[in-house]
């Protein structure tokens, strides 16, 4: 789920959400956090606007400890997944 997490980040923002899942990690360090809010700060900075729903579905899927991420029964049931539209060009 974790792995699943970074790569939707990853296609929906083109850019990787951190270098490495260590705490060494500044980017990483900051998602770990009780307070997340420094950590979305750096990609509003770069003009990357993120909506709330898929900040909360993000954190959850990337939680660091496993028994706290979400089911993939749970993602498939988040709102922000819910919400979404495919579109064919």
């Amino acid at each position: 789920m974790f792995s699943a997490g970074v790569t939707l980040f990853l296609m929906l923002n083109k850019c990787p959400p951190f270098r490495s899942a260590n705490l060494k990690d500044p980017y990483f360090r900051r998602l770990s956090a009780q307070d997340k809010k420094a950590f979305w700060k750096i990609f509003s900075n770069f003009n990357i606007e993120i909506e709330d729903k898929f900040k909360d579905l993000f954190e959850r899927m990337s939680e660091r400890n496993p028994s706290n991420r979400l089911s993939i029964s749970e993602v498939r049931a988040h709102k922000w997944l819910s919400d979404q539209t495919l579109t064919l060009s």
